[in-house]
């Protein structure tokens, strides 16, 4: 199954652009969990919602990582927690600089 995660900095922000990428991907709107609160933040109701609901199978969809996750650190600490699935999470913009 799918589930999805969108999160904004600020109330003056839409969630609509990241949901409709999610939708379009075959993401359910009830299986999209959301948060408005500032990258910098570690608290995340949304998130700490979701993480318990995934399942061996599930693929957890995400606009870009910075809304998911907050640093290396955070990214390293989010896969231990998860469970070992084949395909944990997909991005679908991949934005990396070349060094």
């Amino acid at each position: 199954m799918y589930f999805g995660y969108v999160r904004v900095s600020s109330k003056t922000q839409k969630l609509d652009l990241q949901v409709d990428a999610l939708l379009k991907v075959k993401v359910l709107r009830k299986n999209i969990f959301s948060d408005i609160v500032s990258g910098v933040k570690a608290e995340r109701k949304g998130l700490d919602e979701l993480l318990p609901r995934l399942r061996e199978g599930d693929t957890l969809i995400v606009w870009k990582m910075d809304r998911v996750v907050r640093s290396l650190t955070h990214l390293i600490k989010l896969m231990d927690d998860l469970p070992d699935f084949k395909e944990v999470m997909r991005l679908l913009k991949k934005h990396f600089r070349k060094l």
